[in-house]
């Protein structure tokens, strides 16, 4: 065999691996873009999956807060508003009250002082009743209030008592003792009377923030 027929086999036979060779890399090559897309579409699909798990889990959280924020708002704004309106009373009877004071004072008698004595036990009763939505500050306060009160009660029967015995028996009294009597009347009167606007200025403070909320 001549030297060109051989040269011309093997250039044949490198030409025909050569394609092959090529035919295969580019097999390779698309079957590794197919796998490649598959495998993305894949990881895709997974996380899409993953993802919406998540979402479902934090958008149920969040109905659930929202849900516990709507029922405390309800009830804060329920406690608010019975507070405004037991406020709004509780003036309304602390005003009777004064006007009772006031009579009792000009006229220290039985029925003024039998109708001073009702209105204060009735508003005693009614801040007891109501603790659970008077603030404690304004409770201690209402405290001072019904304390004094009962000081004036005790002074002002006290002294309509001494006014109903005979003169033998007033005479076993002395004089410093009634006039004593007197100032510790006066000086209740006094006291409620500063601790009545300290309480309504409270009492407005009060009402003004829950007008606000």
């Amino acid at each position: 065999m001549e030297i060109n027929s051989i040269i011309n086999i093997a250039s044949a036979v490198v030409l025909s691996i050569g394609s092959s060779s090529l035919i295969i890399i580019g097999l390779s090559s698309w079957l590794g873009k197919v796998w490649a897309a598959r495998i993305l579409e894949k990881d895709k699909l997974k996380y899409k999956s993953e993802f919406e798990k998540i979402k479902s889990s934090y958008e149920k959280e969040i109905e659930n807060y929202k849900s516990e924020l709507d029922k405390s708002k309800s009830l804060f704004f329920r406690y608010s508003e019975s507070q405004f309106n037991l406020y709004n009373d509780l003036w309304g009877t602390l005003c009777k009250l004064e006007s009772t004071v006031d009579d009792l004072w000009d006229q220290a008698n039985a029925e003024n002082l039998l109708s001073f004595a009702l209105h204060l036990d009735k508003t005693i009763n009614r801040i007891k009743t109501h603790r659970l939505l008077i603030e404690d500050d304004h409770y201690e306060k209402l405290k001072k209030i019904l304390d004094t009160l009962n000081k004036f009660r005790l002074g002002k029967t006290n002294l309509i008592r001494m006014r109903q015995m005979t003169k033998e028996q007033i005479k076993l009294f002395k004089i410093d003792k009634i006039l004593e009597y007197i100032d510790q009347n006066r000086e209740s009167k006094d006291q409620f009377e500063e601790l009545l606007e300290i309480i309504v200025k409270d009492f407005k403070t009060q009402i003004r923030a829950n007008k606000i909320v």
